[in-house]
């Protein structure tokens, strides 16, 4: 049996919690339906978040790596490949991440591990013709690297 004191504060993380729940943009993360009334401001965050959905977790880790697609353009390559690593905890068989952090290696001189990379992607999807152009790419860049010190 949960005490006065534990209600009170079990009662608190609810009501914080539904006043999170009614923010479009929170609601959308976490795969839940927008409140259909204005959400209060809240005060306080909840020490823990609640357990993502499928779906929150497919819109977190799109949200993560639309920044870490930026990143990667604007020459960011430690925070893209931050945000790429953390899409793909969130959604550990997401093939568009698996491209943008192969990009930040390559970017970042771990050629080989970016080609690791495109082809996990393409484990995951064999038909991600964008994973396909880019391992064609680095490969045939590997190649070119390789080619001077095979010729001496």
């Amino acid at each position: 049996m949960a005490s006065l004191g534990e209600k009170s504060a079990l009662e608190a993380l609810a009501q914080d919690t539904l006043k999170v729940a009614g923010e479009d943009e929170t609601a959308r993360r976490f795969g839940m339906q927008p409140d259909q009334h204005p959400a209060q401001p809240v005060q306080s965050v909840p020490a823990q978040s609640p357990a993502l959905t499928p779906a929150g977790a497919k819109a977190a880790s799109e949200d993560i790596l639309r920044g870490a697609t930026r990143d990667c353009r604007a020459g960011q390559y430690d925070d893209c490949l931050e945000k790429a690593r953390r899409s793909l905890e969130l959604r550990p068989e997401y093939p568009e991440a698996y491209n943008v952090l192969a990009m930040a290696l390559i970017a970042t001189g771990k050629g080989n591990d970016g080609i690791e990379a495109l082809q996990h992607a393409l484990r995951i999807n064999p038909n991600y013709e964008t994973a396909k152009k880019n391992l064609a790419w680095a490969l045939e860049e590997r190649r070119k690297a390789l080619a001077p010190a095979a010729g001496k």
